[in-house]
């Protein structure tokens, strides 16, 4: 007979992807990983296998968290598709400043590169899910006239995206948070009409 789990699977997974998500893969040991998510070293492999695959799946989960939160607003009917767009924007950057850090893939992209196959295929997956959002919110603020009209939908979600990692590194140099809203002022209203 299998042996009954004794803890949440998702509440653990959150604990160590934010443990990932605050030291980097590389600075996290599995004795950081075992303290933090309070299960002991064989229980941490028989549920989630090795720090690599953990850090897959929470790499994962932080996809799907922000995908999620990103979906969810765009559903809500009283935004006009710019003001989303802004919304998403906005909320990278002020991420980026709240907590002192950045998002998980832009940490993980600066942090492992192109190193890592299986790392590389949850950042890409990521990337086309969020592409695909912005660019159709670019498409629908143009035809309402929100946006220029001669501004390509699929290169500007992909300089909007491209961006993030920029915004956070310029944080991380200056920890000038007016300059970096300044940025984000430029780039929203290049986008607009």
């Amino acid at each position: 007979m299998a042996r009954q789990m004794e803890f949440d699977y998702d509440e653990k997974l959150e604990l160590a992807r934010d443990l990932f998500w605050e030291k980097g893969y590389l600075a996290t040991s599995m004795h950081d990983l075992v303290d933090t998510m309070a299960i002991n070293r064989s229980s941490l492999y028989n549920t989630y296998g090795n720090k690599h695959t953990l850090f897959i799946a929470c790499l994962a989960n932080y996809s799907q968290l922000k995908i999620g939160q990103y979906q969810r607003a765009a559903l809500q009917k009283e935004s006009t598709p710019f003001a989303l767009l802004k919304y998403i924007i906005r909320d990278a950057v002020e991420q980026t400043i709240q907590d002192k850090k950045t998002c998980l893939i832009v940490r993980t992209i600066a942090e492992m590169g192109s190193s890592d196959d299986e790392v590389n295929a949850v950042i890409k997956g990521n990337a086309l899910v969020l592409e695909s959002l912005l660019s159709k919110l670019i498409l629908e603020a143009q035809n309402k006239g929100e946006v220029k009209k001669t501004i390509s939908a699929e290169l500007a979600s992909k300089y909007i995206l491209s961006s993030f990692g920029g915004f956070y590194k310029y944080f991380i140099m200056t920890g000038n948070k007016k300059q970096m809203n300044g940025m984000v002022d430029f780039l929203i209203d290049s986008l607009g009409v």
